[in-house]
C-alpha cells in the first residue's frame, strides 16, 4: 500500500515538474520568433474590425508587426497567397 503511494506521489511530482517547465517555454519561443503578418485586405465591410485593432494599437500591444494590403478582389487575395 506504501508503495502504491510513493509510486503516486512521484507521478504527481514529476507532472508538476513537466507543467512547471513547459510553462515558460511558449514566452521563450514567442521571444525568439518574428512576430510579422500580412494580411490582404478587400474593400468590404467585414475587414472594419481590423483597421480598429490597428487604430486602438492592439497589435502594437501584443508586439506584432502587421502589414495591411489592399486588394479589390478574392482572386487576387488568393493570388498572393
Amino acid at each position: 500500500m506504501q508503495k502504491k503511494r510513493y509510486i503516486q506521489k512521484l507521478a504527481t511530482a514529476g507532472l508538476v515538474l513537466v507543467v512547471l517547465i513547459t510553462a515558460g517555454l511558449p514566452a521563450k519561443l514567442w521571444a525568439q520568433t518574428d512576430h510579422s503578418l500580412k494580411v490582404a485586405l478587400l474593400p468590404i465591410l467585414d475587414t472594419f474590425p481590423f483597421y480598429v485593432a490597428e487604430a486602438r494599437g492592439y497589435f502594437d500591444q501584443n508586439a506584432v508587426a502587421v502589414t495591411a494590403i489592399a486588394v479589390s478582389s478574392g482572386l487576387e487575395r488568393d493570388q498572393l497567397m
